[in-house]
Formats: structure tokens, sequence, C-alpha cells
């Protein structure tokens, strides 16, 4: 992908992921009403069989030809380089958006007036709002301050989302379904907004001939928001319900705050590296990491 096309191309992947959780959950589902055991097998065959497919296909794609680049003799690691580790981990609390659909918000529903069918349909709203809406979103990102824009209405929609949850279970049944409703669209824009701001400043100025290694790292901020979103945030919301929320909204307000603020400065020449080309300066220049 050329340069000034990667962030729309990431946005692409990750609409695409989305929708193929929501195909997948649609399959479950219908697993699940059926209750027949050959279905669950059967869709775990189907699942082996898809990856064996998905995996003869990409090993079957063409190598672009990188004729020209220059590789560079480094010692330093994606890993020792602090600001992009410091972008990695403010993605890693802004991406609590992930276990706050599929962990938080089930569990917290079912201490509400709410039915437990809004679950179900919050999941298939969040899917269908990100297959829409990641790549317009990402087409208006082209430089630092378009990102910092995307990280602060990131860490806003996800805030007012933590509001949002916070006051379901004082509400009769139909205000809690749609606080549930309004919480998932304010922060699924909080995830779609996340992306591309993130996309841009971890790797915006990665030589071509290290993006694996720095999109492979990158790529773990979503497994630690996974970690953190069982290990801290769930403990939070059992035990202090509503306040539980507001410490996640903030938390992840603040983040967005700080990778705005990390937009703000001058990006230096990565140590180390060789001369980064211009090109790789300019527009949206963006790998992919893993979406959710």
């Amino acid at each position: 992908t050329a340069p000034a096309d990667r962030v729309r191309a990431r946005a692409r992947l990750h609409a695409l992921l989305n929708g193929g959780f929501g195909i997948g959950a649609m399959v479950g589902a219908g697993v699940l009403a059926a209750g027949r055991p050959v279905l669950f097998v059967a869709v775990f065959a189907g699942g082996a069989a898809t990856a064996l497919v998905c995996s003869s296909v990409l090993f079957s794609l063409p190598a672009p030809a990188r004729a020209g680049v220059h590789r560079a003799r480094v010692g330093r690691g994606a890993l020792r380089e602090r600001r992009f580790v410091v972008v990695v981990a403010l993605t890693s609390v802004l991406m609590l958006t992930i276990p706050m659909l599929s962990v938080l918000l089930p569990l917290w529903i079912a201490r509400s007036a709410a039915p437990m069918w809004v679950a179900a349909v919050a999941f298939a709203l969040n899917t269908v709002l990100v297959f829409s809406l990641q790549t317009p979103w990402s087409a208006r990102v082209h430089s630092d301050r378009d990102a910092m824009r995307s990280a602060l209405a990131a860490g806003a929609a996800v805030a007012l989302a933590s509001v949002l949850y916070a006051a379901v279970p004082t509400l009769a049944a139909t205000g809690a379904v749609l606080a549930v409703l309004c919480g998932v669209v304010a922060m699924t824009i909080g995830e779609v907004a996340t992306g591309p701001a993130a996309w841009h400043l971890a790797l915006r100025d990665v030589p071509a001939d290290r993006q694996g290694e720095y999109q492979a790292a990158f790529g773990m901020s979503f497994s630690i928001a996974r970690i953190l979103g069982p290990l801290l945030a769930l403990p939070l919301v059992t035990a202090y319900g509503a306040l539980g929320w507001m410490v996640i909204g903030g938390a992840v307000l603040l983040a967005g705050i700080g990778l705005a603020a990390i937009g703000r400065r001058p990006t230096r020449g990565r140590s180390g590296l060789h001369e980064v080309r211009p090109q790789l300066l300019v527009g949206a220049v963006e790998g992919s990491g893993c979406g959710g």
C-alpha cells in the first residue's frame, strides 16, 4: 500500500474485521438457538477450514516490489522508542471499548431493568456502525492536527458513553434500553476515532523496511486492552458500580488528551534509523496492528 493510502487501507481492514465479528455472532446465535451438538462441531470445523483457506490465499499473494529500499542497520527495537511505546500505551486505554462492549456491558445490563437481548442488539449496532463509519472517518485524517482532533473526539465520546452506562440501573426498562443504545453509539464513535489517530501517530514515520516490526508491536495495544478489561475495568464496575464507569470514562478521556498532546510535538528522526523518506512524513502514513 502506498504511504498516503495506509490509513484508509487500515480502516478497511478494521471495518471488515468487525463485519466478520457480526457474521460470527449471527452464526453463533443460530447454533445456540438450535441447540444441536452436531452444529457446534460443525461451527468449529468450519472455522478451521476457513482459516486454512484464508492462509492459502495470503500465502499465494505476490510480494510487492521493494526495489531501492535501504535496510538500516540498527540496534534499537520498536519497544525502545519511547514515543512509540507511549502511543501504544495510550491506545491500549482508548481501546477499552472492546472489553466494555463484550464483557462489561452485558454484565451491567443484567443489573438493570433492561432486557438481556439488548446486549445482542448493542453488539450488532456497534458492528454496523464501525463497518459504515471507519473508512469515511479515516479518510479525514491526513495530518497531526487531524489526528489530534480524532484523539480528543475518541476520549470525549467514550467518556460520554461511560456516563450513559452509569445511569442505566437507575432507569426504567425503556429508559435503560435507550441509555444503553445511545451509549453504544457514543462508544463506537470513540472506537472509530481512536484508530486513525493512533495509526497516524504511531506509524507515520516508520521506514518501509520496518513496517512489520512496528505494526506487530503496535498490535499489542489491542491485546493489552483485552487484558485490562477483565483484570481492572471489570472489578471496578462490579465493585463500585456507576463510580467504576466514571473512573473508566475519565481514564479514557485522559488517554485521548494524552494522545492529542503527542500530536502537538514535532517528530524527531528515530534514533539509529536512516533518514525517513519524505513521503512517509506526508499525509496519512499508517499501517496495521490488529483490529477489534
